[in-house]
């Protein structure tokens, strides 16, 4: 099973429901979700070891991209 590790900012609610959001949307996919405290202003995500995203700046994808980024990589064989 694919594994998606999710490193978040604990302390900017609005990084907090992204990642939340995030972790719904990826719920219906075959991956095991881990979301990690980060550091101040990080957000990262991880699909089998390899970064797929990571902000640049203050703005975050929409959730989908990040949910199509893992579906993706998944079946072109990045996850196995």
């Amino acid at each position: 099973m694919t594994q998606v590790t999710i490193y978040r900012c604990p302390e900017i609610p609005a990084v907090l429901r992204y990642t939340d959001e995030l972790v719904a949307t990826l719920t219906g996919q075959d991956v095991a979700v881990v979301v990690e405290d980060g550091n101040r202003g990080q957000f990262c995500v991880v699909l089998d070891g390899e970064p797929i995203f990571t902000q640049q700046g203050d703005i975050l994808p929409a959730v989908e991209e990040i949910g199509e980024a893992v579906s993706e990589a998944g079946m072109i064989g990045l996850a196995i």
